[in-house]
């Protein structure tokens, strides 16, 4: 019995996608609709001898041809897909240290502004969704850019958010987003189902 999914609208992060398993994930996550950003230690255009300091596996892959990073990322778009090949190393505790440590300032501050029972309210998205037919580019950094940096507060704060679709510009739908303190989810429905009556 085959199982299908459809993954349409979302974005997926595969780590290891240069090969095996996780370049067969990539691809399907792709193939049921995701976009998909690899993140690999190991990407074609920046191998370099270095790479060998991961180990023999790494030299292995550099030497023998077996790094497939980027060329999953076109085959991903040939799909018509979006697809982004990233090089990092997550074994590198200062960059994850580092990461960690900006996150939980974010959490903070946001946090501070939410109080225990705040509400910040803001667009979900900086415009209302592109047209038809825009070119890929364009929706790149005109929409999605800047719709992530909107997007993000909640999701890496942890945080409940709700959108409702309570705007319009020219005639086009614009959702307004609702952002509570931790652990008020419910709390942000009840405002919600009040907002839209």
């Amino acid at each position: 019995m085959a199982l299908e999914i459809d993954l349409s609208g979302r974005v997926a992060l595969v780590t290891g996608g240069s090969r095996g398993l996780g370049r067969a994930d990539a691809l399907t996550l792709a193939r049921a609709g995701a976009d998909v950003a690899i993140a690999d230690i190991l990407v074609e255009s920046e191998l370099s001898e270095d790479t060998d300091r991961w180990g023999a596996l790494a030299t292995a892959a550099r030497t023998g041809g077996m790094v497939h990073t980027e060329e999953t990322v076109e085959e991903i778009r040939a799909l018509g897909r979006r697809a982004l090949a990233v090089r990092c190393d997550i074994t590198d505790r200062e960059q994850v240290a580092a990461a960690t440590a900006r996150r939980r300032e974010i959490t903070a501050a946001v946090e501070r502004i939410l109080g225990d029972d705040g509400v910040i309210c803001l667009p979900t998205s900086p415009r209302v969704a592109p047209l038809l037919g825009t070119p890929v580019d364009q929706v790149e950094v005109e929409y999605r850019n800047q719709a992530m940096r909107l997007l993000c507060i909640a999701g890496l704060s942890g945080l409940p958010q709700i959108s409702l679709p309570m705007a319009s510009i020219d005639g086009l739908p614009l959702g307004l987003s609702l952002i509570g303190a931790r652990n008020s989810d419910r709390a942000l429905i009840a405002l919600a189902r009040r907002i839209l009556v």
